[in-house]
């Protein structure tokens, strides 16, 4: 910060510096007028950042101060720009106007402190992703991380016991805003955040934590919060609630209990799965393209953030997936679902409005945005309700799906994708097995809709559980159609917020304003038969008050009770003591009404935090719901089948498809199958480029994710198991900035693979060893795929190129090859994109390059190289090429193979998808094996030689081919018609060519 001497310092930059003392690392933007200015470093930053001009406001110590202004009624647009670039800003306001303050100074202070992880103003936050500040904290034993969205109130905390699962977490979460403390060992993991605070170190210390948290929830302990024995967690999670309450003017009463976020309660995604998975987004960052983009029908921005948090968070616990599965399916059945979506789409974003109800920040039209949500309650309660009965319309006949029901998900309430989904949703299952005895004024309808579908009281009972959550808020509702306006102002500051009618002294003072206005129309119709001046005008601006304009050729005819104001070029302006008498009521009633409106509306806000419990439930269980029937509307458009969910280590897709590929075209997936079991665990994917081998592994970690998140899946069929962890190693580039090759970015990612997963674990791994030489890439692959196949049974799926790997794993019971194929049509290679047993030996990449468009006499040449290095192989069925001589290829021939059996109706269905394992007989020992080494040196050297004389070869026959274009093209030049510079021309580029070679 720029250093000056307060003695020399005017009384206004005093004030200035005593502001930015306390917040020496923050843009202070200073009120002055219509303008929050900002001066020195914090002018220069933002007039860099925001491209502001930068202007000089006097002089302080001989020189001049830099300065740069913004319109206080444009402000939000420059604080939220700056808050997403990671600045954090103090708003210092003035507390009175400057007619208030006359001649004395205008007194200031800081009226708010805007963090990005704090910020909950609509339009600074993104709509449709939680804002995220979290804090790490590491003691002798673990690593604790916590994490707050102030703009709903979720608060968890966690702990690992090692830093690539806190960085997992960081990562994942990717906060706006993230705390550390002074000397954090870690620092160098963590800096490339955008946003990084560092806060002193006692404010992690655990007993002020303890109390701190306590405090903020009203309880004597933490025992009730699952949060018992925790160090770390408890450390980070404090650090965090006391940088809130540094940072907020007012409580955070919407902050009201926190959630130990257990990484053995979810399907755990590092970053790197997430985006080579395109959950969020595609690989270019954009949304179009991704999971979440073609599941995301939702009707509200609550509802999508929450389908967004279930994407990157799915379940392991069965019970509570099958209560969401079940609710989905019933509303498949529903022929009223889309009524009640069209309902939700008229709730704004409740979860948002509560918290800032919370924070006393609410502006009036979230409250009308409140009033009008909680009118739907009643719609919303009935179509539940009267779901699946003899009233309801058009009955479904009964699709019987097998599902749990809901009561048997009540033996379970330990874990979900957040703590408040946790909450809602094993509340519902727990009430499920009572429900239907609720309403026996519905048994007579019940039964009759039984005998037309048997599961229609199954999911009559569910739908009605779903309303049962849905707390009565009447009484709100009643609180704010009497006490806010149809159409209230912006702000409360603007007045016309408060409803007539719901305070009678705000009445009257409007009364008197209103009537003010027919006093002077009558004044105006007076004065003017009194003076016989027709043209005599009363009016009203700021500087004077009310006045009598005439004319100055009138003047002369004014009465003598009349005060001269002002003179105008062409007109008198007066007033008298009547009207100064209706201008101090008039103006004193439009204080006193605002000051009232003010005061009332603080007493609503108090009121209304009084509710905050039921709000947030009211708000959550809207979010849940219309997720619920999103994925329901989904998976009827898509044609989806509801999985199978079990604890037993397997997963068996049968005619699976991925879901976002499915969505983006017109023409027909062709469907593929897969079994993954602890026997056979391993599968060997080759086949050529472009065939489908990144889109089947996708797909199946697509539709295990879909599964875990109680979502209907794009297949057939599907039993998915117990999976802790989901790997991707699926292509990769440079790291620049780390100085990382791509080759070092793909084994890094192979080793976390290696060193983390177990065998619950599902891993896709494509192409490794792909970044460096043929040979030592191969062997990198042999070897990963032998430890893959030996030493961790994890589920895996494993793509190459390398026939060398599909050959290895004929060794291993556990592993076995899948091969996409392709075949000759017409002079043009047509992919098959279907998964059968056995290995490609092809990858077509010539062919693949040709359709790229690469030039043929490249493609040529490649071929020529190509035939060379297959004839050192004696592989004759890899010297073709369909694009080139339009003859057919065959895969390698694999031995016939049945499936273990697995005792379940999928293996009907399942192609035999694992060839045979054949064993390698041991090599003779002792003098045997002394003489066939000798050979096999001898044959190695000859085979050496003689691959370099083809090489020779190959590019001497390729330079001759080269040469034969080059007499071609001269014969063909027609030098009768050719003029000098097409012949100079023309001679240049043959010089060209031999030149370089071409």
């Amino acid at each position: 910060m720029t250093e000056i001497k307060s003695e020399k310092l005017t009384p206004m930059m005093k004030q200035y510096f005593e502001v930015k003392q306390q917040y020496p690392d923050t843009l202070v933007f200073f009120r002055l007028g219509d303008f929050y200015e900002l001066f020195y470093d914090d002018a220069k930053i933002v007039s860099n950042l925001l491209d502001l001009t930068l202007t000089r406001r006097g002089n302080q110590g001989g020189e001049p101060v830099p300065m740069a202004g913004i319109p206080f009624h444009a402000a939000d647009s420059y604080i939220a720009r700056l808050l997403k670039m990671g600045r954090s800003i103090v708003i210092c306001e003035q507390m009175v106007d400057k007619q208030t303050a006359g001649r004395s100074m205008i007194p200031r202070k800081v009226s708010r402190i805007i963090t990005p992880g704090t910020v909950t103003d609509e339009g600074m936050v993104p709509e449709r992703q939680d804002n995220i500040l979290a804090a790490v904290f590491a003691d002798k034993t673990n690593f604790g991380f916590s994490t707050l969205d102030l703009s709903t109130g979720r608060f968890t905390t966690t702990e690992v016991d090692n830093l690539p699962d806190l960085l997992l977490y960081v990562n994942k979460v990717n906060p706006a805003e993230l705390l550390y403390p002074e000397r954090f060992a870690y620092f160098k993991e963590i800096e490339h955040l955008l946003c990084i605070k560092s806060l002193p170190a006692w404010d992690f210390d655990f007993e002020t934590a303890q109390t701190l948290l306590c405090q903020q929830f009203k309880t004597k302990s933490l025992s009730g919060f699952d949060v018992q024995g925790m160090h770390a967690g408890i450390c980070a999670a404090g650090a965090l609630l006391h940088y809130l309450k540094s940072t907020q003017t007012v409580d955070i009463a919407h902050i009201t209990g926190i959630v130990h976020d257990k990484s053995s309660n979810l399907v755990l995604l590092d970053k790197n799965a997430q985006r080579n998975l395109e959950l969020l987004s595609n690989l270019n960052g954009n949304d179009q393209g991704s999971l979440l983009s073609i599941l995301d029908e939702t009707r509200t921005l609550m509802g999508s953030r929450l389908l967004r948090n279930m994407l990157v968070n799915p379940l392991r616990n069965n019970q509570e997936l099958n209560y969401r599965l079940d609710v989905v399916e019933a509303l498949m059945q529903w022929p009223q679902a889309e009524e009640l979506s069209s309902i939700l789409s008229n709730i704004g974003d409740l979860e948002r409005i509560v918290a800032r109800i919370g924070l006393s920040s609410a502006k009036p039209r979230d409250l009308s945005k409140l009033r009008d949500a909680l009118a739907q309650i009643p719609s919303i309660k009935h179509l539940l309700n009267t779901a699946f009965t003899a009233g309801s319309s058009d009955l479904p006949q009964g699709q019987t799906v097998t599902a749990q029901t809901a009561a048997d998900a009540a033996t379970d309430t330990t874990d979900t994708t957040t703590a408040t989904d946790a909450t809602a949703e094993t509340a519902m299952a727990a009430t499920a097995a009572t429900a239907a005895t609720t309403e026996t004024t519905t048994a007579t309808a019940v039964t009759t809709a039984n005998s037309t579908n048997p599961d229609a009281e199954r999911y009559r009972t569910l739908l009605a559980l779903k309303a049962d959550q849905i707390p009565d808020l009447s009484a709100v509702h009643d609180l704010l159609q009497r006490a806010i306006k149809e159409f209230p102002s912006l702000l409360i500051r603007d007045g016309d917020v408060i409803a007539d009618g719901y305070n009678d002294e705000l009445d009257e003072l409007r009364d008197l304003q209103n009537g003010s206005e027919q006093t002077l129309k009558a004044i105006e119709e007076r004065e003017k038969q009194r003076t016989g001046i027709n043209t005599l005008k009363v009016s009203f601006n700021n500087i004077h008050g009310y006045y009598i304009e005439v004319s100055r050729g009138a003047a002369d005819r004014v009465p003598m009770d009349y005060i001269r104001r002002q003179t105008l070029k062409n007109s008198e302006r007066y007033i008298t003591p009547e009207l100064k008498e209706l201008e101090e009521k008039t103006l004193s009633a439009q204080g006193r009404s605002l000051q009232i409106e003010k005061d009332l509306y603080a007493q609503i806000l108090e009121q209304l935090i009084a509710e905050l419990p039921d709000l947030s439930t009211f708000a959550h269980n809207i979010a849940l719901l219309d997720v619920l029937l999103t994925l329901a509307r989904v998976a009827h458009k898509r044609n989806y089948t509801r999985p199978t969910l079990t604890n037993d280590n397997v997963i068996k897709i049968v005619a699976g498809r991925h879901p976002v590929v499915e969505a983006l075209n017109d023409t027909p997936f062709i469907a593929n199958s897969i079994e993954l079991t602890p026997e056979r665990h391993l599968a060997v994917i080759s086949g050529p480029n472009m065939g489908g081998k990144s889109t089947y592994m996708r797909q199946t970690a697509l539709i295990a994710i879909l599964a875990r998140i109680g979502s209907f899946v794009p297949a057939q069929k599907a039993l998915i198991g117990d999976i802790d962890r989901i790997f991707t190693r699926i292509g990769a580039s440079d790291d620049l900035a780390s100085g990382r090759s791509t080759f070092m970015v793909e084994m890094e990612e192979s080793a976390t693979i290696l060193n983390n997963a177990t065998a619950k674990s599902l891993v896709i791994m494509d192409e490794v060893g792909r970044g460096t030489s043929g040979a030592e890439g191969a062997a990198i692959a042999e070897a990963i795929v032998q430890y893959l196949a030996k030493d961790l049974p994890a589920k895996t799926l494993f793509a190459t190129h390398y026939t060398e790997v599909t050959t290895l794993i004929e060794n291993y019971n556990t592993a076995f090859n899948l091969c996409f194929n392709a075949q000759e049509s017409h002079g043009k290679i047509v992919f098959l994109y279907k998964a059968e047993p056995g290995r490609q030996s092809r990858s077509f990449g010539i062919e693949v390059a040709q359709l790229a468009g690469v030039p043929t006499k490249i493609t040529k040449r490649a071929i020529g190289f190509f035939r060379a290095r297959a004839k050192e192989l004696e592989s004759a069925d890899i010297f073709t090429s369909p694009l080139l001589d339009n003859n057919a290829f065959a895969p390698l021939p694999q031995a016939p193979q049945t499936n273990s059996a697995s005792g379940s109706d999928y293996d009907e269905q399942l192609p035999h998808l694992a060839d045979s394992s054949v064993a390698m007989a041991p090599h003779e020992q002792g003098e045997e094996t002394a003489k066939a080494t000798a050979l096999a040196a001898k044959i190695s050297a000859l085979e050496a030689q003689v691959r370099e004389e083809q090489a020779r070869a190959a590019t001497a026959e390729a330079e001759m081919a080269d040469q034969q274009d080059l007499l071609q093209s001269i014969k063909a030049l027609n030098l009768d018609t050719l003029t000098p510079l097409e012949a100079l021309n023309t001679l240049h580029q043959l010089k060209a060519k031999l030149t370089s070679g071409q």
